[in-house]
């Protein structure tokens, strides 16, 4: 079933408001997009964990990758337990209700078990183990499929007419996962220069680059197909414009790693330190279509 059906047929669930006194169409609009958004953010955490972690194994800027990492966990679980319980700084407000979402969470937890375990080890140790970079480099796939189950029980639960539009879901979460794009193309291109699972992570690498134009093309131009419309604000097409033309001054590194070329220390730490850089501009991207 496509993505599209399946949002499609979840419009008949709703969960309960979680949001406060300000019950107004506008306030669930964002509030619901917001969940969404955060939801989705979650990947791009556990993506740039493990894109941190290959830069320790890889023994450039160590300690400020350890550091990086440690804010990094304890920015996903922040954000985790205030999808669940609310966190009014994270501008959740009220315990997550529904049913749904409820057991994907815990389907979330129980897989974040292990990894946060790999985690938590190479932040105590300083280095990256054989068994940890398994953990980190290829199983966090597992992490991203329950994310991904997340995701989709949050769009059902809140993509509803008095909520938030099927469309407005759709776009979310796609401008959303162009986070978690960036983040995963970040670690493969860092993985190919480590030399680990090359053959692998280049398959990865390039799916992962064509997924990203793809949506960005979605994004900007519009796919009708899917609901998508074109950038809805000349603020948000600059914005578009603006992190297209960053993003793709990194490309000749991608295409060194791709290509199997040497990619030296610093060039890498220096793509590495641009490509997430370029979270901040989507960020502010994204605030600007929760608060349409």
């Amino acid at each position: 079933m496509t993505k599209t059906l399946v949002l499609a047929a979840v419009l008949l669930t709703a969960a309960a408001p979680l949001w406060a006194d300000d019950d107004t169409a506008e306030t669930r609009s964002y509030a619901a997009k917001h969940r969404l958004s955060l939801a989705e953010k979650q990947r791009a955490l556990v993506e740039e964990i493990s894109e941190a972690a290959c830069m320790v194994a890889k023994d450039i800027e160590t300690q400020a990758h350890l550091a990086l990492i440690d804010k990094l966990r304890g920015r996903y679980l922040r954000v985790h337990a205030g999808l669940r319980q609310g966190d009014t700084e994270l501008d959740l407000h009220g315990e997550e209700t529904a049913s749904k979402v409820l057991r994907a969470m815990d389907r979330v937890e129980s897989v974040w078990q292990p990894h946060g375990a790999a985690v938590d080890r190479v932040v105590a140790t300083g280095a990256v183990s054989d068994g940890d970079a398994t953990q980190l480099f290829d199983d966090d796939a597992i992490m991203l499929e329950a994310l991904a189950g997340l995701i989709g029980a949050v769009e059902g639960a809140y993509a509803n007419p008095a909520d938030m539009l099927l469309a407005n879901a759709v776009t979310i979460d796609l401008a959303a996962r162009q986070e978690m794009l960036i983040t995963a193309i970040g670690k493969d291109v860092c993985l190919l220069v480590l030399g680990w699972e090359v053959d692998k992570h280049r398959v990865s690498l390039e799916q992962e680059l064509a997924l990203f134009q793809a949506s960005h093309q979605a994004l900007y131009a519009g796919m009708p197909a899917m609901g998508i419309a074109a950038a809805p604000t000349p603020q948000i097409k600059a914005g578009w414009e603006d992190f297209m033309g960053k993003w793709s001054r990194l490309r000749p590194v991608i295409d060194a790693a791709l290509g199997g070329e040497r990619v030296d220390d610093a060039t890498l730490a220096d793509f590495n330190r641009r490509n997430i850089a370029l979270l901040e501009d989507l960020d502010a991207i994204l605030e600007l279509y929760e608060r349409l």
